[in-house]
């Protein structure tokens, strides 16, 4: 799955793509990595994110209260049972006229995303 999220990614960089990082999902990201490996991962992820950021590689995106309403409202009606995280990072890309999310969750993909390719 690595060498995949790497491909996607050079491939949405060269592209031009617009990538965006909810908040929610950083802090959800580092604190399960800090959690199940070491917080030394967590610390090394996140400070990866913070020079691709600065490398204006993706955005940060806050989630503003409607995102959060969307998300809440697809916690029971989204096939597949998707987290809470799953389902404000589908709100956002609906917020963005966009089926694409690049999760490799499957839930997204029961709900009608799919990856970049």
């Amino acid at each position: 799955m690595h060498a995949e999220a790497v491909k996607i990614t050079r491939l949405l960089i060269a592209n031009n793509w617009s990538l965006l990082l909810p908040y929610e999902v950083l802090a959800e990201s580092l604190n399960a990595l800090g959690k199940l490996i070491s917080k030394d991962t967590a610390e090394i992820v996140g400070n990866t994110l913070m020079q691709r950021y600065s490398r204006q590689e993706f955005t940060f995106v806050p989630s503003q209260p409607q995102i959060l309403q969307a998300g809440l409202e697809k916690i029971h009606s989204a096939p597949g049972g998707p987290s809470f995280i799953d389902c404000l990072v589908m709100a956002h890309a609906d917020e963005q006229q966009t089926t694409y999310i690049f999760g490799f969750d499957a839930t997204f993909k029961k709900n009608s995303y799919k990856l970049p390719s």
